[in-house]
Order: structure tokens, then C-alpha cells, then sequence
């Protein structure tokens, strides 16, 4: 068994340092989707079924896509330098897109109803469970402890 272990770490080893962004791709892309799907504007299907008037369901379809395009862009706002101004503006990038994707995943949840198998069976809880990541962790995946200055 350490044998196998050892080899796939050899593999994936040189991919370790990009998994938090494959997980960014896959969640900005999914979310981004999750909004275009509702255009053009205002969507009349969150209209019928949430009973939204016509610009808080236009809001809602623009506020998914620019969260899931935020998410993507705050990992390209990244550097080495915690410091930086770019990795500032990466990582609130980061958590702002994570905030709005919860909010929205929590109030989608609610309205749908919690009924558990039907939950577990939804992309909504893995879009709210990897937001909840972003939002904890910004742009820091790979730190045990973020005590280094962020001012």
C-alpha cells in the first residue's frame, strides 16, 4: 500500500499546488452557468416559481454570474507577496464571490424546502459547501495557520 501511495504522490505531486484552483474553475464555471441559464432578463422562471418581482430575479441571474466569474478572477489576483495589492484585491475578490454565492445557496435552499434526499442529490449543497471553503479561506488554501501580516 505505501508502495501505490508513493507512486501516485509522484504523479500528483507537481498538480498539488494548482488543486485549490482546479476547484475554483469547476465552481466559478458551475456558478456562472447556474446564472446564465436564467437570462435573458428579467427570467421568468424564477418569477413563476419564486414569486420574485422582475428585477430582484434579474439580480439574482447577474449576481450568479459575476460570483462565479469572481471566484475564477480572485485566484488569478495572486502572488507570493501576501502584501501585495494584487493579492489584497485576489483574496476579497475571492471571499466577496464566496459570500454571494452562500447567501444565495442558503435563501435557494430554503425556498426549495430541506428535504434531505433531495438535498444530498443537488449541485446546491456542493455549491454551498465549496463557497463556504472560499469564504474561509480566501486565498490561502495551503495555510495551517495564516498568522503572517496582511496589512
Amino acid at each position: 500500500m505505501d508502495l501505490i501511495n508513493k507512486i501516485l504522490d509522484q504523479i500528483a505531486g507537481p498538480f498539488v499546488a494548482y488543486s485549490h484552483f482546479f476547484l475554483r474553475i469547476a465552481t466559478g464555471v458551475s456558478f456562472y452557468l447556474h446564472g446564465l441559464d436564467k437570462f435573458p432578463l428579467p427570467p421568468q422562471g424564477l418569477i413563476d416559481y419564486f414569486n420574485l418581482s422582475p428585477s430582484l430575479a434579474s439580480a439574482v441571474a447577474i449576481f450568479e454570474c459575476v460570483a462565479g466569474v469572481g471566484i475564477i478572477l480572485g485566484g488569478f489576483l495572486n502572488s507570493n507577496n501576501v502584501g501585495s495589492l494584487s493579492f489584497k484585491l485576489g483574496h476579497l475578490i475571492t471571499r466577496a464571490s464566496a459570500f454571494t454565492i452562500v447567501v444565495i445557496m442558503i435563501i435557494a435552499i430554503y425556498l426549495v424546502g430541506w428535504e434531505l434526499k433531495k438535498l444530498m442529490q443537488s449541485e446546491e449543497i456542493f455549491l454551498l459547501a465549496v463557497a463556504l471553503y472560499f469564504l474561509v479561506v480566501g486565498n490561502f488554501p495551503n495555510k495551517s495557520n495564516n498568522s503572517q501580516s496582511r496589512d
